[in-house]
């Protein structure tokens, strides 16, 4: 295999040199026929038509493909790339999808060497999996009414997003050789509708999603000998056509009280904007010393007049609340590196970088009372200062070694709120975090090569600010309290023959978070570990199987107090997932491909909660009582079997079957004895009654038949 693979290197590198010599016309007449259509550059053109069939609903795993519900659907995919070799203009078409509600579509023109251009649509869609069973009115509007149970109707929500995208670049050669202008510019619809609540109570809502995102990217690209620049202009907008919902408890007296109003108003993302100047590059002072260079400054703001500001009665804003948040937040990003290799044996890098998140949103009172107009909350502007750097050198032994050795840290100021009654998580202003590598690599033997590598992380920072109540104080919150991590990471790569390959990776990390006697609440101890083994085998020229499995585990160690009932809870959380795949694909005959899959994933989520304390772990409400949260498992499996026939030389049809099986008994949106929760019953009150359900197994059969013709 080795002596085809090095014949087969070098007529193709012939091939394109007399092709960059000679031109196309001569690859044409004088190469050989199956080397001539590998550089075509259509060579790979087709149109691909078809229909398919699945058997059953697939809620879950047809969410995010386009085909969730039984039933045919159209399969229908092209590309087309065609060159004028005269002129150098590339014609660009590709299309996936198009019978689904997943299709994009991307249409390319360009001149090598002067200018291009394209246009490029997407549409994607996300179906929610549950079964609403509910009596809401008015879903895919601003005002909704909840009306009393039993539900009678269901619902099945769903989001898209129509994504349009076009771009253009120009060399700018005639002014500056080397300078090249670039502009791309995406335009974003989102509808639809995502399950909500009303807030203050465990009431059902849906909210209605219509919002617009603009994305516009242009620069100037410079590129010279050792000196390259990117310089440019980068703006985003949001805007909502729902800047305000309404829910309304049916057989309530309207009006309500402060704590429940009726309607209720939900207050949604407001209209924002964003833009910010950039410059990076990079310079090569020798062939083995290079730097590279990033600077920017942004803005982004929020000065939308606030949609709840002229409501009235219950529901008036605070009488010290301004009309407008006016939210600015200003970014600066400076960063830099160096890389080089002042022996033949050391090489390092080394970078440094800076980044300042200023909020300058002014500090309003927001809730308060409207006799007296003291306040209550405030909003939270938050500043947060970042400087990071990292210094990497790897080193060449005797013996085929190498060894790699990492320093890296980061240094964090973040601004707190300034008043202590109204935190309610403990907090820190100053955090500090390094993490110390090293790595040996080695090829072991002319078939195996390994990699074995170990990291220590620490963060620490300063004392707690005091929050509102002294529970709070005895936390120490995950994201930003002290901890030390340990991580390890093995590789080894094994290639005994031409025709099998293995490769196995196992990685290890345990993370401590040190506790005081004041402060003994919070996670404990965290780890994470994975096991991963691939397999290649080139049976014989025709036939090839492939084959993996990984396995992955996360633990969690929690460490609280219990309020409902005084004691102290820990809990042990796990989430464990399997995944084995295997691949066989080969030629029965000339004009016959088979080939077929097998996909099996687990994953399982446990809780393990144990209590200590003198009243009863699990209290009774509205004459349910609770349960220690049961174990959660996901299984899919699905077998899928093709053939290919080659009707005439560009031309085959394929056949597809797939059965697939995914089953969970995930307890989301149930009560404690299994029986799907009810929105409202929490509350006590005799509206709502909303229920989710997901049936179990979803079990489908997909069979598919596609004629494709290549176009060379």
């Amino acid at each position: 295999m080795t002596t085809t693979l090095n014949t087969t290197f070098r007529m193709t590198a012939l091939a394109a040199a007399l092709l960059a010599a000679y031109g196309s016309a001569f690859a044409q007449s004088n190469v050989d026929p199956d080397i001539a259509r590998l550089i075509s550059p259509s060579a790979d053109d087709y149109v691909s038509a078809g229909v398919g069939n699945w058997s059953n609903n697939r809620a879950f795993q047809g969410q995010y493909d386009g085909m969730p519900d039984d039933g045919s659907y159209f399969l229908f995919d092209s590309q087309i790339h065609r060159r004028n070799d005269a002129t150098g203009t590339w014609f660009k078409l590709d299309a996936h999808s198009l019978g689904l509600d997943t299709r994009d579509v991307r249409l390319g023109l360009e001149r090598q060497g002067d200018m291009g251009g394209y246009l490029e649509y997407n549409q994607i869609p996300r179906k929610y999996p549950w079964t609403i069973n509910t009596n809401l009115l008015g879903i895919g509007q601003t005002n909704m009414t909840i009306q009393g149970a039993p539900p009678t109707v269901e619902r099945h929500l769903s989001t898209k997003r129509d994504r349009s995208s076009v771009g253009f670049y120009k060399n700018l050669d005639s002014l500056l050789p080397g300078l090249k202008f670039k502009a791309d510019y995406r335009h974003e619809e989102k509808t639809g509708e995502i399950n909500y609540g009303l807030g203050s109570q465990a009431l059902f809502l849906v909210n209605p999603i219509d919002s617009t995102i603009q994305l516009l990217d242009a620069h100037l690209e410079y590129s010279k000998d050792k000196l390259q620049l990117r310089g440019g202009y980068y703006g985003t907008w949001y805007d909502t056509n729902n800047g305000i919902l309404f829910g309304t408890r049916a057989g309530a007296p309207l009006g309500g009280t402060t704590q429940n109003p009726n309607p209720t108003p939900l207050s949604q993302p407001l209209n924002n904007q964003s833009w910010e100047v950039y410059l990076d590059g990079g310079y090569s002072f020798t062939p083995t010393t290079r730097a590279t260079f990033k600077a920017k400054y942004g803005k982004a703001t929020m000065d939308e007049t606030l949609p709840s500001y002229s409501l009235t009665g219950i529901n008036a804003p605070f009488v010290g609340m301004t009309s407008k948040l006016d939210g600015k937040v200003d970014t600066t990003l400076l960063q830099a590196s160096l890389s080089s290799r002042p022996t033949p044996k050391l090489f390092v890098t080394a970078s440094l970088r800076y980044y300042d998140m200023d909020d300058e949103t002014p500090l309003l009172g927001v809730i308060g009372n409207n006799a007296t107009g003291a306040v209550t909350v405030h909003n939270t502007p938050q500043s947060i200062k970042t400087t990071s750097g990292k210094l990497e050198a790897a080193y060449s032994l005797p013996q085929g070694f190498k060894v790699i050795g990492t320093i890296a840290g980061k240094d964090q100021d973040r601004s707190a709120p300034q008043f202590q009654n109204e935190i309610y998580v403990p907090y820190r202003t100053h955090l500090e975090e390094w993490d110390y590598g090293v790595q040996l690599r080695r090829g072991l033997s002319e078939t195996i090569n390994g990699s074995l590598g170990y990291i220590y992380s620490t963060r620490d920072g300063n004392s707690y600010t005091p929050t509102e109540g002294p529970e709070s104080d005895t936390i120490s919150p995950w994201h930003i309290a002290d901890r030390n991590r340990d991580r390890w990471r093995l590789k080894l790569d094994w290639t005994p023959t031409d025709a099998f390959t293995l490769s196995g990776v196992v990685e290890d990390a345990s993370d401590t978070y040190p506790h005081s006697s004041s402060r003994p609440y919070g996670m404990k101890k965290g780890t994470a570990n994975l096991y991963s083994l691939d397999a290649t085998y080139q049976i014989n020229s025709d036939w090839q199987v492939v084959a993996f499995y990984a396995f992955d585990e996360q633990e969690a160690k929690r460490h609280f107090q219990s309020f409902t009932s005084p004691g102290i809870l820990d809990a042990n959380m796990k989430d464990k997932n399997d995944t084995l795949g295997v691949s066989l694909k080969g030629k029965v005959a000339a004009k016959w491909q088979v080939g077929g899959d097998v996909l099996w994933t687990k994953s399982r989520s446990s809780y393990n909660e144990s209590f200590s304390g003198a009243g009863a772990r699990y209290t009774t409400t509205a004459g349910v009582t609770a349960t220690e949260l049961p174990n959660i498992k996901t299984e899919l499996t699905r077998f899928r079997l093709w053939t290919d026939y080659a009707v005439q030389k560009n031309a085959s049809l394929r056949l597809d079957v797939i059965y697939e099986d995914w089953k969970t008994n995930d307890w989301s949106y149930s009560f404690a004895n299994g029986s799907p929760f009810l929105f409202g019953s929490a509350t006590g009150q005799q509206v709502d009654g909303t229920f989710f359900t997901q049936p179990s197994p979803q079990q489908s059969t997909f069979v598919g038949l596609r004629y494709k013709y290549m176009l060379d």
